[in-house]
């Protein structure tokens, strides 16, 4: 993968998360508990989701996979 698309791939994300911050209209929104989702709120959803992502990248670069991190509920 040359520079230029690591930019661009860089960019898309940014456009992603920028996306999904339209999406959540404020913080309340964010704690709020989603009935019936299995999640406790929204924030836990996304985290979980970050950090799956965080673990995936070094595990593909270096082809072994990472312990997750030990985060309290209020991490994010």
């Amino acid at each position: 993968m040359d520079k230029a698309a690591l930019q661009d791939f860089f960019a898309y994300t940014g456009w992603a998360w920028d996306e999904i911050k339209s999406a959540i209209p404020d913080d309340e929104t964010l704690r709020a508990v989603a009935p019936g989702s299995g999640w406790p709120t929204l924030r836990n959803c996304l985290s979980h989701i970050v950090l799956a992502y965080d673990r995936w990248v070094p595990a593909i670069v270096t082809l072994k996979s990472q312990p997750m991190p030990a985060l309290a509920p209020d991490d994010f």
